[in-house]
């Protein structure tokens, strides 16, 4: 199964464009209480299934790493894009030190020109069509 595990903070474009370009079979949202509303704005778009999370700590590095190694185990037999385009800074660094260790696992970043990095290879690609009037939503 193609897993995608997308960071979330205020601003639902780049999570929503991650998701569009890697075209994933599941999508894991980690937020946090205060970025819930962009994970429901989101998830009314996607049409995809979502594995239900509860909000992440923002600050402990303990529950955060906790929360990433979790995501690992569970998903260790899966091929899985972690997307570090929004969130917050600890999560970034947190959950990408554990999924850059991971050989089914890669870590992307979508930039503000709609190119997704893939920090696994260096490659990166914009090939996708996103659909304009669901931005503007």
């Amino acid at each position: 199964m193609k897993v995608h595990i997308t960071l979330v903070g205020g601003q639902p474009a780049p999570v929503y464009n991650g998701i569009v370009a890697t075209q994933p079979d599941k999508v894991v949202f980690v937020y946090s209480d205060e970025s819930r509303a962009v994970v429901e704005k989101v998830k009314a778009e996607i049409h995809i299934p979502v594995d239900e999370q509860k909000p992440l700590d923002t600050t402990d590095p303990i529950k955060i790493l906790e929360r990433a190694n979790e995501l690992a185990s569970k998903y260790k037999n899966d091929e899985v894009t972690l997307n570090i385009s929004s969130g917050l800074k600890s999560w970034t660094h947190l959950f990408g030190r554990v999924f850059d260790a991971m050989p089914n696992a890669s870590v992307v970043y979508m930039d503000q020109n709609n190119v997704l990095w893939n920090y696994r290879t260096l490659e990166h690609r914009d090939d996708f069509v996103f659909d304009m009037d669901v931005l503007f939503r």
